[in-house]
């Protein structure tokens, strides 16, 4: 005996043209057992979907439920620049500094970002090394920390921290870059503006 095509049997048993002549199919599935099973099978599933439509819920409790879920936007904190090497008066009998690498430090609250700029000229890249520090909560796990570095129109780089808040990124020099740094599960971002601290000259 010749069986249909279980797409065949899935049409037949929604009413719809399968292609085939009905009545052999009709014959074929009085006759066969086998392909009786699985129409009645497919018929559940089809009845089973039709049956979806009902279960469609009000829309006022969707956006209800939306916004119970919906995650809060990021609080964001504008960190400051307290501390830069090109700035800082240079130790006795040192006449230059290197230009090719500058390191700050910017605080918000209670965070510190502890950064390392080096210029890279052979490469044409800059690389950025730096860690954040929690003063209220020295030691604690900074795994779920990450760093996006950023111009006004897109992510350039961004990098995970590790469990002590290091982080390296690496980069093609560009204008109006800022850091931010995203504090894990709380939502929170402390953003550094990397403008002031980038030497424009090294760019060009």
């Amino acid at each position: 005996m010749t069986h249909f095509e279980t797409w065949q049997w899935a049409d037949f048993s929604r009413g719809l043209d399968t292609g085939v002549d009905r009545s052999a199919m009709q014959s074929h599935f009085e006759a066969c057992g086998r392909c009786r099973r699985t129409v009645q099978i497919l018929s559940t599933v089809a009845s089973m979907a039709a049956a979806e439509a009902a279960n469609t819920p009000p829309g006022d409790v969707v956006r209800l439920a939306k916004a119970i879920y919906t995650p809060p936007p990021s609080e964001r904190f504008l960190a400051r620049l307290v501390f830069d090497s090109f700035l800082a008066p240079l130790p006795a009998g040192v006449r230059t500094q290197d230009r090719q690498t500058r390191q700050a430090v910017y605080e918000a609250g209670s965070y510190c970002v502890d950064v390392r700029v080096e210029h890279q000229p052979r490469r044409g890249t800059t690389t950025l090394v730096g860690q954040l520090a929690d003063r209220d909560h020295p030691g604690a796990n900074a795994a779920d920390v990450s760093v996006l570095l950023k111009t006004k129109q897109k992510t350039i780089a961004s990098a995970p921290c590790d469990q002590f808040g290091e982080f390296y990124l690496e980069y093609r020099p560009a204008p109006s870059l800022r850091l931010d740094v995203c504090l894990g599960q709380s939502g929170r971002v402390l953003e550094l503006p990397l403008s002031e601290l980038m030497d424009e000259s090294a760019h060009r």
